[in-house]
């Protein structure tokens, strides 16, 4: 009866805590259509998705929607954020899929579409510059800047279905010829095996405009492991296989612990470590590590807010344990975890929330 009662008094706190969302007005600038720098302070909402348009704050206070179209570009210059924007209008094909065979002979590009967003700026320079856009599949595409002229850097790879169904990954990276044409420019640059990632990309372009003395160069910053604090409530039931064990009701839970989020994969995939500090009622089995967990999982990708996940490893110290649940936002995490061995199994319900 105490254990549910600390559990009905922690409700209020962690419902407030829920209701926080990562949004904040953060200090910035943006450029008119003149490329005039006006000062203002941007509505960052952490985008997943490069934004095609933001919200601002004047220095009256006032609030204005700003549409990719209307402007130049705009920055964030907080002590925590550091980022430039480009606004580009490109044409931009699409696999939405590309899981999904496709016939031999047939295009994989699904759709095409012309639109204005925001880029960032990964390397700015005189010689060439770097810019990153994610697109509304998650996939992360990269632009090259070179004297005013801004091409897309093109990757792509997809399933091919031959006529006597055998299927094979065809990739299609046309950026290694473009970036052939600037290391063909600057022969005593050596750099290979270059891959469609933001950490080798930079690495050439910088080294190509310090090759050739192009003047400043300013990089932007590479995303690390996000560190959060991780604290959750609920039940647990645990039983043993043997027939002279009687079945144990469900026992109140709170876990508090630390969540590392990887930057591959857009924050998809987590290791954590927790410890159970809601002591259980059974003494049965004890371990030097009792109430220790450790945890790999991953979530699916989604244009939503919304997403499925999965995860594997050790409950309090003793039992494997495989889960699946749903997150809001990546913080707000109900999980749902069954221990698969030794044969003392526990199931685990869990409403938990990682905050930075």
């Amino acid at each position: 009866m105490k254990k549910l009662l600390l559990l009905t008094l922690l409700c209020p706190v962690f419902s407030a805590a829920f209701a926080q969302k990562k949004v904040e007005y953060l200090p910035g600038y943006y450029l008119n259509a003149s490329q005039d720098t006006i000062r203002a302070e941007i509505y960052f909402l952490d985008w997943a998705i490069s934004p095609s348009s933001i919200r601002i704050r004047t220095p009256e206070k006032q609030e204005r929607q700003l549409e990719a179209h209307e402007i130049r570009g705009f920055g964030i210059q907080s002590e925590k954020i550091k980022a430039d924007y480009l606004t580009l209008r490109q044409e931009l094909r699409y696999i939405s899929q590309p899981d999904i065979p496709v016939a031999a002979g047939k295009s994989p590009y699904d759709e095409t579409e012309t639109i204005s967003f925001f880029a960032q700026w990964m390397v700015r320079a005189n010689a060439a510059s770097l810019l990153l856009m994610t697109d509304k599949y998650n996939k992360q595409r990269f632009f090259l800047e070179k004297k005013g002229q801004i091409t897309e850097l093109e990757y792509f790879s997809y399933v091919i279905q031959k006529p006597n169904s055998s299927l094979f990954r065809y990739e299609y990276d046309h950026y290694k010829s473009q970036l052939q044409e600037l290391l063909d420019e600057v022969p005593s640059l050596r750099i290979t095996n270059v891959k469609y990632t933001e950490s080798d990309l930079k690495k050439l372009i910088i080294a190509y405009n310090t090759v050739l003395r192009s003047g400043t160069i300013t990089a932007g910053k590479t995303e690390g492991t996000q560190k959060k604090l991780l604290v959750g409530v609920g039940y647990e039931k645990t039983w043993n296989l043997y027939r002279d064990e009687k079945p144990l009701v469900f026992k109140p839970r709170v876990d508090i612990g630390m969540r590392f989020h990887f930057p591959n994969n857009f924050y998809n995939s987590y290791s954590e470590i927790s410890y159970n500090v809601l002591a259980l009622s059974h003494t049965y089995n004890l371990a030097k590590f009792r109430g220790l967990n450790l945890a790999y999982g991953g979530y699916f990708k989604s244009r939503s807010l919304m997403q499925a996940g999965y995860a594997i490893g050790v409950n309090d110290g003793t039992n494997l344990f495989a889960g699946t649940g749903v997150a809001y936002g990546k913080k707000i995490l109900f999980d749902f975890r069954y221990g698969i061995y030794p044969i003392r199994g526990t199931l685990n319900f869990l409403l938990r929330y990682a905050a930075f």
